[in-house]
């Protein structure tokens, strides 16, 4: 006879978790309480959300080894980009996926050409980036209030052509929303409305130790008409997104009236070389502009 080893962090977690999901009663009350019960609904929606379950806890949390993940410090780079919206509605339009695939393609882009600019190694590598997405179900297009989660991207890095580049991630974008994986996602974040404080406890040690992504890359649309404020045109915007312990990147991206702008928050030591990014992501949408012949 030889004893079981010791469960690691990850699998204590997932087991809790899942002996909570097997209460029928909570289970099913939070399920009933999501949707307006049709049997239908009520089954799709909980096979999107054991799948997407079945998706993260079973995909492997690790993200690779970045230069941004250290432990940042109170000091903050910060650098611009922006560009025509109807560039990326070009690329769009001529190679295939969505606007956001186009922004993150341009992302991938660009941490290519500032990892080639540092001489670290690119080949075959990619970077996991944290991507919200809305969750919102073609029967609650109406409905008020957010549902939003986040899919974890893996972000080709390696040297490709432009197009390449756009094809992989359209396709890995596809298949997470396809699969519930956003679904088991939100249903994780919101489960402080029943989980026992033992597995926030046991989630908080284990997000602290675990690197779980490597970047943030939050798109979110802004209006496309021109906007005032006490009678002053408003002529550009670029969002700023805080970054995370152990994690000294985040891009967002927002528009308005018609220009697509990057904001670049970074550790100031985490990025010295910040400017190189930012002309990176211009220089990368340029790419992609160029493979879709525009």
């Amino acid at each position: 006879w030889k004893p079981e080893r010791t469960p690691d962090s990850l699998e204590l977690l997932a087991d809790a978790l899942f002996d909570e999901i097997a209460h029928p009663i909570q289970g099913l009350a939070e399920l009933a309480q999501r949707t307006l019960a049709t049997p239908s609904r009520v089954a799709r929606q909980a096979g999107e959300l054991v799948g997407g379950l079945l998706q993260i806890l079973g995909g492997g949390m690790i993200a690779p080894s970045s230069p941004f993940n250290r432990m940042v410090g109170p000091n903050r780079r910060f650098a611009m980009a922006d560009a025509p919206v109807q560039t990326f509605k070009d690329v769009k339009n001529a190679l295939g996926g969505t606007v956001n695939d186009v922004v993150l393609a341009t992302v991938a882009g660009a941490l290519y050409r500032l990892l080639r600019h540092r001489k670290e190694p690119t080949r075959g590598r990619v970077l996991r980036a944290m991507v919200p997405v809305s969750v919102r179900a073609d029967d609650q297009k109406s409905t008020l209030g957010n549902r939003v989660s986040s899919i974890f991207v893996d972000l080709p890095v390696g040297p490709m052509g432009a197009k390449r580049r756009l094809a992989m991630i359209r396709e890995t974008t596809k298949h997470l929303k396809e699969s519930g994986y956003a679904v088991g996602a939100e249903f994780l974040m919101n489960i402080g409305s029943w989980a026992p404080p033992t597995i926030h406890a046991m989630a908080a040690r284990l997000a602290a130790r675990t690197r779980v992504m490597n970047l943030v890359v939050s798109n979110v649309p802004g209006p496309q008409v021109p906007m005032y404020i006490a009678g002053a045109r408003l002529l550009a915007q670029y969002p700023v997104m805080p970054i995370a312990e152990a994690m000294g990147l985040s891009i967002a991206v927002t528009s308005l009236a018609g220009t697509m702008a990057f904001g670049i928050t970074a550790d100031w030591d985490t990025l010295p070389d910040i400017d190189v990014l930012a002309q990176a992501l211009e220089d990368s949408l340029a790419e992609l502009r160029k493979a879709a012949g525009k």
